[in-house]
């Protein structure tokens, strides 16, 4: 017997369906069942009810940045991100000069420097503290808010050119409400940038126990690309571009963790609370080794994986960690 009863009406579509039993869940924070829904067939956990702002404030990993972090350094930073790169691979305006952009859960700010670099008028808003206060007194972004995304949205009514959102729809416990507002929050034909966690990735399949990030009480609900690309459009917008991530880059950022904790292992400085090998590699050596180091470990992983590797993928669909979706009101 699962630990809780499905609902009645789904939390997220709405809709009155059947619903099928994943999987229990329990933590220190409490017990969980997920199911899935037969009509939209998004995977969801009951109970359905997001932490909180006070969750939120307690977790301090932003701190392990403010040895790196700079308006220099942003553009490295936010370059080794899949989802926030395709952004810019493919941005939903060719001049973004005057455009106003709003990065919902924008974390420290980095992608909306490099956004605003590029000409956008940016804001953000995220629950942690911590967060806010680095990019806002390290990276110098005045329009970042510490507050409710739900609140927030509230008072904007065709304010924005383009909204972002990367790996924050899961954290939100009114999905249908959340586009509704996001929607009357952007301008005419205004675009919509989403990213999700994959749950039909290959190496959460193999690895759950290790990567804890998808499970409740941060996340509460399941996404593969079909339904997010469904939910959307059934939300008044338009999906112009979808993508999956190959799960190369998440083996090649799974080798280079190990080689550099290989590397901390043959040095003896002390590490404090925040930090993990990575972090105090950094320090130990600096920031502009630190970026030839990696590159060069990255670059030979590559060479002489990256090829057999994309084969071996795509012939066995293996499914990566992210989802990219881009969409335009209509």
């Amino acid at each position: 017997m699962p630990y809780h009863e499905p609902p009645k009406i789904c939390p997220v579509c709405k809709e009155k369906a059947n619903f099928k039993f994943i999987q229990d869940y329990q933590n220190e924070w409490g017990k969980w069942s997920l199911f899935e829904c037969s009509k939209c067939e998004v995977q969801f956990w009951m109970p359905f009810k997001a932490p909180g702002y006070k969750r939120y404030e307690e977790y301090k990993k932003y701190l392990d940045k403010l040895d790196i972090i700079s308006r220099n350094n942003c553009k490295w930073m936010v370059k080794k991100l899949w989802n926030m790169n395709q952004f810019f691979k493919q941005p939903p305006y060719k001049n973004s000069k005057g455009k106003k952009l709003l990065d919902l859960g924008c974390g420290t700010g980095e992608f909306l420097v490099v956004a605003q670099n590029l000409g956008y008028k940016v804001y953000g808003v995220d629950f942690n503290k911590y967060a806010v206060e680095i990019a806002r007194n390290y990276l110098g972004l005045k329009n970042v808010f510490q507050e409710d995304i739900f609140n927030f949205l509230e008072n904007r009514k065709s304010e924005f050119d383009v909204i972002t959102g990367f790996e924050i729809f899961e954290h939100v416990d009114e999905p249908k409400k959340f586009l509704e507002l996001i929607y009357r929050a952007l301008k005419p034909n205004g675009y919509l940038i989403l990213s999700f966690p994959n749950r039909n990735r290959y190496w959460g399949k193999i690895d759950e126990k290790i990567e804890d990030w998808d499970f409740p009480p941060l996340h509460l609900t399941r996404w593969n690309l079909k339904t997010a690309v469904r939910f959307i459009e059934n939300n008044s917008f338009e999906v112009i571009i979808k993508k999956k991530q190959i799960p190369m880059n998440y083996f090649l950022g799974k080798m280079r963790k190990n080689i550099e904790a290989l590397i901390k292992i043959f040095r003896r400085e002390k590490r404090n609370n925040f930090n993990n090998p990575i972090t105090q590699i950094r320090k130990d050596i600096g920031i502009q080794k630190f970026k030839i180091t990696r590159f060069f470990i990255v670059s030979i992983a590559k060479c002489i994986f990256f090829i057999p590797a994309l084969l071996l993928f795509y012939f066995f669909k293996f499914e990566g960690v992210g989802l990219y979706i881009l969409a335009r009101k209509k």
